[in-house]
């Protein structure tokens, strides 16, 4: 099953010089949460090799009752920090510790006519989940959406101004026809399992299930126009496509190819299946 992703971005209908600022607070503290989580796993790289390293990444910085002896306190540094972007990020920081070492690896074997890897940047745009923010476009003339940001002291909910645009609007539609749709396909997966089905067999008999026809709505993130000094919020919509096994795609567009050759013979040089006409 593969996806396409289509964004449409909309613009933060001229927030005030304060609001504007708790966004720019926003992603400086989730780019130091990013940084942080960089250097705990280069410096631990073994979680890496960890079957759940979001896992073990938590087990070196979140303590809990039962585990106060981490290496590091996450929530010292970083108090009251939302837990679903948390882990977002460290998800990202796993992502680029593991294409830097991966890159370090190559760039060893390599014979040096390339420069070294640079160790990674902390560098991102907040992303907003489903707890995270809301949406109010039912009155066209106060439609806004509401963000939990970080004001520089604490993390709070703040509305921001937005105009939602008809493409927006119509793509939205489809987003809760596409949370049924999956409703039903969890429905189905569970029906399975209680037959006594293991899950190398549902996962092999929901290949064949259909593609979800609807659009569904994703987190949508922040995204900073450097040229005109503006915060938009980008939200991603993602269909899923039905694709065939490499096998299968080669069995097709031999076929396809065969079948161009034997129009052309037909128009062109007066051959059929069975030779010369």
């Amino acid at each position: 099953m593969g996806e396409t992703i289509k964004t449409v971005k909309l613009k933060l209908f001229k927030p005030n010089k304060g609001k504007v600022d708790y966004l720019s607070e926003t992603k400086k503290k989730c780019d130091e949460a990013l940084d942080f989580f960089i250097n705990l796993i280069m410096n631990n790289s073994q979680v890496l090799e960890d079957k759940y390293p979001l896992r073990a990444v938590e087990s070196l910085c979140i303590r809990t009752k039962e585990r106060q002896d981490t290496v590091v306190d996450f929530y010292k540094e970083f108090p009251d920090f939302p837990s679903v972007t948390k882990r977002a990020i460290i998800n990202t920081a796993i992502g680029m510790v593991r294409s830097y070492l991966s890159n370090l690896k190559a760039w060893e074997k390599s014979p040096k006519t390339e420069s070294k890897p640079a160790i990674p940047k902390a560098s991102s745009m907040p992303t907003f989940y489903k707890e995270d923010y809301s949406m109010e476009f039912k009155d066209i003339k106060n439609q806004f959406i509401k963000l939990r940001i970080y004001n520089g002291e604490k993390w709070t909910f703040v509305n921001y101004p937005v105009k939602f645009t008809k493409q927006f609007l119509d793509l939205y539609a489809e987003n809760e026809k596409a949370k049924e749709y999956n409703k039903k396909r969890t429905r189905y997966r569970k029906q399975l399992k209680l037959l006594g089905l293991d899950s190398k067999q549902i996962k092999e008999i929901m290949k064949n299930y259909p593609a979800n026809p609807y659009l569904e709505c994703l987190s949508p993130s922040l995204s900073w126009n450097e040229r005109k000094k503006e915060w938009y919020i980008c939200f991603p919509f993602k269909k899923e496509i039905k694709v065939d096994k490499i096998e299968d795609q080669i069995k097709k567009r031999k076929y396809q190819k065969d079948a161009g050759c034997r129009s052309w013979l037909t128009s062109y040089g007066g051959y059929n299946d069975y030779g010369r006409q």
